[in-house]
């Protein structure tokens, strides 16, 4: 609950922002959308950890990359260079991740089904 609370605080910020026509709260809007989306990767790569560490290790040192250079994004509050951050830095990764998620997530599920199909019918 209070992620999605968090979320919807994000969005209304966001919103304001862009209503305002104040380039510097849609910076400020826009970064704290950026730094949430990579606080989710960061999530995400713990819960790939638990099947994969080498495909964890890689987010993690990408997330690093990617937080890098948003950091210096940061210190210019140059608004078209955070556009062109989000395009061609976070989207890909941000894809990747949930690509990853994905995976690991259905095969997860399929090692609960043949778990199940192995109780309910012991050889």
């Amino acid at each position: 609950m209070r992620l999605r609370k968090q979320l919807s605080d994000l969005s209304r910020k966001r919103y304001a922002a862009e209503t305002s026509g104040n380039e510097g709260k849609v910076f400020d809007a826009r970064i704290s959308l950026a730094d949430s989306a990579l606080r989710n990767c960061a999530i995400a790569s713990d819960y790939i950890r638990r099947v994969s560490k080498s495909i964890a290790g890689e987010i993690d040192a990408k997330n690093e990359i990617v937080t890098q250079s948003l950091d210096a994004i940061k210190k210019t509050r140059d608004l078209d260079k955070l556009h062109a951050w989000y395009t061609e830095d976070l989207a890909p990764f941000w894809n990747k991740v949930e690509q990853e998620w994905d995976i690991i997530a259905e095969m997860r599920e399929k090692e609960k089904i043949h778990s199940v199909d192995k109780t309910s019918n012991p050889k």
